[in-house]
């Protein structure tokens, strides 16, 4: 796990001297999505409520994770793969609240 860490610490590196900058839109982006999942799974958890959040929908970003899952495994980036699990366990969380616990 230490070496796949150095490993992306390089990458960034190397990104930033080549001034990618697509490269940190993408992070920004990732950094920001995780932030308000965060946000909204603490609210589920503290509310102990999931109004608002439609199960279609959360059905839909499940699927959309797989895909993305997928494209990851098809390109050979871990980044994607692994960013598209840790989605996917934010909304089958969801799903539980919703559908099991009845909130």
């Amino acid at each position: 796990m230490i070496h796949k860490i150095e490993e992306y610490k390089k990458i960034l590196i190397q990104e930033y001297k080549d001034g990618d900058i697509f490269f940190f839109i993408g992070l920004v982006a990732n950094i920001l999505l995780f932030i308000s999942l965060t946000l909204t799974l603490y609210h589920v958890i503290k509310l102990n409520s999931t109004f608002g959040y439609p199960l279609n929908i959360i059905i839909i970003k499940i699927v959309t994770a797989f895909l993305w899952i997928i494209y990851g495994l098809g390109r050979g980036s871990e980044m994607i793969i692994l960013r598209s699990v840790i989605l996917l366990f934010y909304f089958f969380f969801f799903i539980y609240m919703k559908v099991i616990k009845g909130v």
